[in-house]
């Protein structure tokens, strides 16, 4: 990550005033919720969903934590631009996800790519209601754009596109992705403008009462 990696990041909280109350674990999400009895006012899921290597893994971690937290906090890039320059991150997002889905394992930044209307729909299916959300622009340094177009437009990207997809009809879709981001990238070249990183969408969800 830039400018901190996450270790850098865990580094600088636990440094704070914070630190003494902030422990980090490393685990996969489902086995630590299943053997933790800990309450919690508030479990924060941030820009994580893209990781999960299936969508049953955020179907699974919800009704997980149903009894054991009061609300939970999500946040998740919305898809949606509300600055033209970050056309291409919708378009590169897109097209990674078509490569990564065709892959029994994956390493990518977005392995399963999950909107807000589908992360609403799953919410709403296991015990959770949205009670406000919004989706808002990022700021100018969030570079995650940048990387993601700069990733669909190298040679390395073309490779694991001939590597991984083996259906001619598939292959073409995945290329298609990858041009259509090219294009846009150009578009904004021509313009002497810069890729920006898409728009945001944050919710705050709350158990459903009976």
């Amino acid at each position: 990550g830039s400018p901190f990696t996450l270790g850098k990041a865990q580094a600088h909280l636990q440094a704070s005033s914070l630190g003494p109350c902030i422990k980090f674990v490393h685990s996969d999400p489902l086995c630590f919720l299943n053997n933790t009895t800990e309450h919690y006012s508030t479990a924060v899921l941030a820009q994580c969903s893209w990781y999960f290597t299936k969508p049953k893994v955020f179907s699974k971690i919800l009704p997980a934590r149903l009894s054991s937290v009061d609300r939970v906090c999500i946040s998740e890039y919305s898809l949606t631009v509300s600055d033209h320059r970050a056309i291409p991150h919708v378009l590169a997002t897109l097209a990674q996800a078509s490569l990564e889905c065709r892959k029994l394992t994956s390493q990518s930044n977005v392995r399963t790519v999950m909107s807000p209307i589908h992360l609403r729909n799953t919410a709403a299916t296991t015990g959770w209601t949205v009670a406000k959300q919004t989706t808002q622009n990022v700021p100018e340094g969030m570079l995650d754009g940048k990387w993601e177009v700069g990733w669909v437009l190298s040679g390395d990207f073309m490779a694991e596109v001939e590597k991984a997809v083996q259906d001619g009809r598939e292959r073409l879709v995945v290329l298609a992705a990858g041009d259509a981001v090219l294009g846009a990238y150009g578009l904004l070249q021509d313009q002497g403008e810069s890729v920006r990183t898409m728009d945001v969408w944050v919710a705050t969800l709350n158990p459903v009462t009976a």
